[in-house]
């Protein structure tokens, strides 16, 4: 075979791979989320759905359901800093979600989760 059709090939190929999903796909990902989530491992399935958000950065679904997931989880840390910092991730997830789709209703309530959690964090001079 020619060199330089072989070097032709190998470029067309390299050039196609980024075209084929890596390792899990977003199906998938989200399968295991829910499961994850119905037997209460909501850190495993934080980790599931931010996967997907790796994959497809605007996925409306993964955006909410990490929101929700930061701000339930959020209510489980030991420390007054560690809630606001999992109520602001919480809350920028849903910023995100919202602006990717407003008419959503999951998108609306994560994001009325998350900023009623920071608030009931907050000072009454920071209100």
């Amino acid at each position: 075979m020619n060199p330089d059709l072989r070097l032709l090939k190998f470029v067309f190929i390299l050039l196609l791979l980024p075209l084929f999903p890596k390792g899990q796909g977003i199906d998938q990902l989200l399968m295991e989320a829910k499961q994850n989530e119905a037997v209460f491992k909501d850190y495993e399935a934080l980790m599931k759905y931010s996967e997907v958000l790796k994959i497809q950065p605007n996925h409306i679904t993964a955006l909410c359901k990490v929101s929700e997931l930061f701000s339930l989880t959020g209510k489980r840390q030991a420390t007054k800093e560690k809630q606001k910092e999992y109520y602001a991730a919480a809350l920028k997830y849903a910023k995100h979600a919202y602006a990717t789709n407003p008419t959503s209703a999951d998108a609306c309530f994560v994001m009325s989760v998350a900023m009623g959690r920071l608030a009931m964090m907050a000072s009454g001079q920071e209100k």
